[in-house]
């Protein structure tokens, strides 16, 4: 790097343009804090090549001050990728061994015994892979795909280097993480289509398949974000998700299965030469993608890499902490920050009447939860075609308190909140009664729709509505998230992490044994249970 210039030194230590910039560096130590200092700026705007070269010094004092840390905790960049890759096999393994297992095996619906059965797998494997294009194409273009996080922006966003190298290692990230996933799922779908009798080979080229189309995804939405079709990418990706699911439960639900068009078996299609094909032919078009976007990253909008960078933050802090309030607080800072005019009304009603609208107000203008319960529905219906009634309750049951919590943001906040609990002159269970009502009325109508079509009666319903909004109150109190997690046990069957699985059934487990005595058949139980445990949390201190 040479200056462009001359540069007197006007006090202090800082040299002047007659130093030997190229020799220093070059003779400089490996992380050196003089290697990555750039030379005096005159009027001149630098040119790419000293860009290029001061973004290279830097992200290698990074990597190298990173290597360190590594170093002085006992772990390498060896291991977190041994580790990462074992990860996805294992996953991998565990999902294709579950999907061989279900057609095989387990499998007990109504698609199993129907008369139209290659159709319906056909069909099935179409709706997998539409389902996992649209909701790559959500996905990839919520993380961006090309991002910076808070940190990154804060030393590189003003800084006069080039752009795109700051901006590549985070998105080859992403793109490699949802590679795997897209392997994972073309896997899936090599297995649907040929009802759990694929051989090695065909599930091998499926999962290459995926993995390849899944990388030109990530890199399309990449020369998307560069562009004005943003909006409309993502519309056409909730399209297709939305489209996927639907075809999905249409066919393997029973009251659809004989209305979809009929369909060749695939057992006579060359599934391995197909899938390479398909492989090849997006793995070219995710090269040609990627020397197309690599110039484009220079010229990245910093309000995008912002958005992304946040949008990662939030994900990662949610699943770390197992729960959505990063989440809820990043869409309450994007809602307050749309341009228009925002209206703000007062609440109505008075006591628990009034908490109670306010809630349903946040959720019809949130809408999130109301979106992911309409495409939820399709879960029971296709655990119910694939597995038969009793996973299909189960499934529901699960689901339903996913939701309750999902939606029971306020709920959260008052009781984790000294502050704002004391703000209510009220009883405590009127103010929880009126942050339940909410969470109950989306998970019953939810339940309500989910019965009709999976052919559940009422008591069915009842039972999982009741046990549902008894695990959203056993949810709701804050745990010890950090200290519990932590906690493991030593068996002779290896380490078991007790804390997380603690946290993960809190709210679920009163939900099971209502629902367990629903299966073995004794409703009014279960039902009675149920509404103790409802009536206990309520009028609990």
């Amino acid at each position: 790097m040479k200056g462009t210039g001359k540069h007197r030194r006007s006090g202090g230590d800082r040299p002047g343009d007659d130093a030997p910039h190229d020799a220093d560096r070059d003779a400089a130590p490996p992380g050196d804090a003089t290697s990555i200092l750039s030379p005096p700026l005159t009027g001149e705007p630098p040119d790419l090549r000293a860009r290029r070269s001061w973004a290279h010094d830097a992200l290698y004092a990074l990597a190298e001050a990173r290597g360190r840390r590594l170093e002085e905790r006992g772990d390498s960049r060896f291991g977190e990728v041994y580790t990462l890759i074992v990860g996805v096999v294992v996953f991998t393994a565990m999902a294709g061994s579950l999907a061989s297992g279900v057609f095989s095996r387990s499998c007990s619906g109504p698609l199993c015994a129907g008369a139209v059965e290659g159709s319906a797998y056909a069909w099935l494997a179409l709706a997998i892979a539409v389902a996992t294009a649209g909701a790559l194409a959500v996905g990839a273009r919520a993380l961006g795909p090309a991002g910076l996080s808070a940190a990154r922006r804060s030393w590189f966003a003003s800084a006069p280097i080039d752009r795109a190298l700051v901006v590549r290692g985070p998105l080859t990230t992403v793109i490699s993480l949802l590679a795997a996933v897209g392997g994972v799922v073309g896997l899936l779908v090599a297995l649907t289509a040929s009802a759990g009798r694929s051989d090695l080979p065909s599930l091998l080229a499926g999962g290459a398949a995926g993995a390849a189309a899944a990388a030109f995804g990530v890199v399309l939405a990449g020369l998307v974000q560069t562009s004005r079709l943003a909006r409309a990418w993502t519309i056409v990706g909730w399209c297709l998700l939305v489209a996927g699911i639907l075809t999905a439960a249409l066919a393997v639900a029973p009251w659809s299965t004989s209305a979809m068009p009929a369909v060749p078996a695939l057992t006579s299609v060359p599934v391995v030469p197909v899938a390479l094909g398909i492989g090849l032919l997006a793995l070219l078009g995710a090269v040609l993608g990627w020397v197309v976007l690599r110039p484009r990253l220079r010229t990245m909008p910093l309000i995008e890499l912002q958005r992304a960078g946040d949008t990662s933050e939030a994900v990662i802090s949610s699943l770390l902490m197992l729960e959505t309030t990063a989440l809820d607080e990043l869409r309450g800072s994007r809602a307050l920050a749309k341009r228009g005019r925002h209206r703000s009304r007062p609440m109505r009603g008075r006591g628990w009447v009034a908490i109670a609208s306010a809630e349903l107000r946040r959720l019809t203008r949130s809408r999130t939860p109301i979106v992911v319960a309409v495409l939820l529905v399709a879960v029971p219906v296709l655990v119910s075609g694939l597995l038969g009634a009793v996973p299909a309750i189960i499934g529901a049951a699960l689901v339903a308190v996913m939701l309750g919590n999902g939606s029971a943001g306020g709920l959260r906040l008052w009781t984790r909140s000294s502050s704002v609990n004391r703000m209510f002159p009220f009883a405590a269970r009127q103010v929880r009664a009126a942050y339940l009502l909410v969470p109950a009325l989306l998970v019953s109508g939810w339940l309500a729709v989910v019965c009709l079509l999976v052919g559940l009666g009422w008591i069915t319903w009842a039972v999982l509505a009741v046990a549902a909004a008894s695990a959203v109150l056993r949810a709701a109190p804050e745990s010890s998230v950090g200290l519990a997690a932590g906690n493991v046990v030593m068996t002779p069957q290896g380490a078991i992490p007790v804390g997380l699985i603690g946290i993960l059934m809190r709210g679920p487990d009163v939900a099971v044994i209502p629902v367990v005595l629903l299966l073995a058949g004794f409703p009014g139980a279960a039902f009675m249970l149920a509404l103790a445990f409802l009536v206990g949390f309520l009028w609990r201190d």
